[in-house]
């Protein structure tokens, strides 16, 4: 007997498959001198599904930071470490099906902020040094103080100024001295060549330069009134 066959065509349905969601590279930097509610910077994600995704803070130190659960956007909320260093998070990103991923990310916390503090010089008005302070007319010496601070502690106090000549510019420094506490201090003398033969005096800008330990520099101009001393 011949054999009956029966073809039928079945159709598959194919359910979309909800896959995870993964975190982006992000970069994270603070101030040791921040405040809470300051912005870090985001993390963020994506999700071959385009769902959208609910971000979460799985580790991080007590009290330190959030996170904007729809945005990423990382948030200090206090504990702010008052010296450079580096913080470890770990943050969750979870699509509407419960599909999630963790990655860890590195705070850095630095030093952004100046040096601040007074500046002082005094007197603000000297002759010309014809060496070693000396001018028959007068005072020729300058004492330049600075009382400075910052968080990362101040290295550096310094004075610039230039002085012009028939044969160019002429820069000169002088490197304060650490005294005590935030006090730095520096005698200034300003040469025979600071004041051309047709001035009687010059108004001479000087600069300080305040640094501390990360390269961060605070400048401040004062000053000085110079009188021509014959020699």
């Amino acid at each position: 007997a011949h054999g009956v066959s029966t073809v039928r065509v079945l159709t598959f349905l194919v359910a979309n498959v909800n896959e995870a969601p993964a975190l982006g590279e992000s970069s994270l930097e603070g101030s040791i001198d921040g405040a809470s509610g300051d912005v870090l910077g985001f993390i963020t994600g994506s999700d071959p599904d385009g769902d959208s995704l609910t971000f979460a803070i799985e580790e991080s130190p007590p009290g330190l930071v959030q996170i904007d659960a729809s945005t990423g956007e990382v948030r200090l909320t206090g504990n702010v470490p008052r010296t450079p260093t580096q913080v470890l998070i770990r943050v969750s990103v979870t699509d509407p099906g419960g599909l999630s991923a963790q990655e860890q990310f590195v705070i850095d916390f630095v030093d952004i902020t100046a040096p601040s503090g007074e500046l002082f010089i005094s007197p603000d008005e000297v002759y010309e040094s014809l060496g070693d302070g000396f001018c028959p007319l007068g005072g020729a010496k300058v004492s330049a103080l600075a009382n400075v601070s910052d968080t990362s502690g101040v290295v550096s106090v310094s004075v610039a100024w230039t002085i012009e000549t028939p044969e160019g510019p002429i820069e000169e420094v002088v490197e304060l001295s650490l005294v005590k506490g935030d006090q730095w201090a520096g005698t200034l003398e300003f040469g025979p060549d600071t004041v051309s033969k047709e001035d009687q005096s010059i108004e001479l800008p000087l600069l300080f330069a305040v640094a501390d330990g990360y390269g961060n520099v605070a400048t401040a101009e004062l000053i000085v009134n110079v009188l021509n001393c014959p020699g």
